[in-house]
């Protein structure tokens, strides 16, 4: 691909394995750069890594963050590279199980360029990084902004999502015209701000006096899209497999439902089973209760309109702990994650006689 933050610069990637990860190889990937305003110019390889490369986010000449990972331990790694710095050695900024969410870091913020590349946002014009993330919590996302500095590798929370019945979060950077270095002292960012009875709504967030959150504008009105739903209940529920895995879902009940009523609600579980290597990634909480209930043409919520309590997400780990593999047990794995569900269903009021099955 062409390199974002250059004119002309031509990106690629070569497996030294052949593209097998059983093949040893030392390294693994390497990546190359060619100008291609210089014909006769020679491809230079930027980077190497051990793990298959999973990518490069540019920045600038001195600023780039190089990404690989491998499947079989499910680590991956970022690094600080400087394509146009010769010599410059590769800088580790994180080296992590990706799929613990709990201390997932986030990922960086970019900016638009005049050609519509799209490169990292650098504060002040120095190497400082805007990270965002879902701010994954046993009680479920809170998500987050915060200022990493590359040279001294501190992070600086800037913003958290507050907690309550509601759900914000932040998307794109707003105050990035005409190229401008961008500034703590005048951020403003594109937020959402929503509950389970409230659909989102678009709000700039602006920030000052070096990172401090000063101010929301709100600059949406959308009204609720399916109004006879606004009553819904929506929780996240826990529960346990029989082998001691702790799984969550969303579950969901249609308006007017009251806890123990003597009339029983058929269900829908909607699933989608997920490989993990270990049972702490495996239990762990991801989304928020507090989300609005998106439904879409294909969506299980559309049910609830029929009188149907939903389980959605539920946790379907199948694991393959240490040298074992996930495809070993998986049909026993699959089948402990589905009764531990139906369980949970049968211990909140649901007739267990009446569950539907769909999702993958």
């Amino acid at each position: 691909g062409w390199r974002d933050d250059a004119p002309a610069e031509v990106h690629w990637t070569e497996a030294q394995d052949g593209g097998d990860p059983d093949v040893a190889a030392a390294p693994r990937d390497r990546v190359f750069l060619l100008d291609a305003r210089a014909p006769a110019a020679e491809p230079r390889c930027v980077a190497e890594t051990d793990f298959r490369c999973g990518g490069i986010a540019w920045g600038r000449g001195d600023v780039a963050l190089l990404y690989e990972s491998e499947w079989r331990t499910r680590r991956s790694r970022v690094w600080r590279i400087q394509p146009d710095v010769g010599g410059a050695a590769p800088e580790l900024l994180w080296d992590r199980n990706y799929e613990d969410a709990y201390t997932d870091p986030g990922v960086p913020m970019v900016r638009r360029t005049p050609t519509g590349a799209y490169v990292l946002a650098l504060v002040d014009d120095a190497p400082a990084l805007l990270l965002q993330g879902s701010g994954a919590t046993p009680e479920g996302s809170r998500p987050f902004l915060d200022l990493f500095d590359l040279r001294s590798r501190e992070t600086r929370r800037l913003w958290r999502a507050p907690e309550g019945d509601g759900y914000e979060s932040l998307s794109s950077i707003l105050s990035d015209a005409g190229g401008a270095p961008i500034s703590l002292d005048s951020l403003r960012v594109l937020a959402t701000k929503e509950s389970v009875a409230d659909p989102p709504q678009f709000y700039v967030k602006s920030f000052s006096a070096g990172g401090a959150a000063i101010a929301d504008r709100l600059f949406s009105d959308f009204p609720h899209p399916y109004p006879t739903l606004r009553g819904l209940k929506k929780e996240l529920v826990k529960y346990t497999r029989a082998d001691g895995v702790e799984l969550n879902a969303k579950l969901y009940f249609p308006p007017g439902y009251v806890e123990g009523q003597a009339e029983k609600l058929p269900a829908l579980l909607w699933a989608y089973p997920r490989d993990f290597k270990d049972k702490a990634s495996a239990g762990q909480v991801r989304g928020s209760p507090n989300r609005f209930a998106g439904i879409g043409a294909t969506s299980p919520l559309l049910w609830l309109a029929r009188g149907y309590a939903i389980m959605d997400g539920p946790s379907f780990p199948v694991l393959g702990e240490g040298e074992a593999q996930p495809n070993d047990t998986y049909v026993e794995q699959l089948v402990a994650s589905a009764e531990a569900a139906v369980a949970e269903l049968g211990r909140r009021g649901v007739d267990t006689r009446r569950v539907a099955v769909g999702g993958h």
